[in-house]
């Protein structure tokens, strides 16, 4: 029998969702830490390249760095602090 891919099952913990952070966004940014999300888009000559952003290599080969990584609260109106600090949930 063929083994496939790990699954990771996130769960988001009490105080993580009394700030507002979704199942979606925890899982949104463990990818973009793992797999890598796009940070810019250069123009050169007649090319367009992606600038991609991930956690380093160390830090995607263990779990417990996932355990310990730092998730980004959103801002999701127009009164909310944009200069917050990312938590350890």
């Amino acid at each position: 029998m063929a083994v496939g891919p790990e699954e990771i099952k996130l769960k988001i913990k009490p105080a993580a969702i009394a700030q507002g952070i979704t199942l979606v966004d925890l899982a949104r940014q463990v990818r973009e830490a793992l797999y890598g999300a796009e940070a810019k888009r250069i123009q050169r000559g007649n090319r367009e390249v992606l600038v991609m952003k991930r956690y380093p290599r160390d830090e995607r080969q263990s779990l417990g760095n996932l355990e310990n990584m730092w998730i980004r609260l959103l801002c999701r109106s127009n009164t909310c602090d944009t200069n917050q600090t990312p938590r350890r949930w």
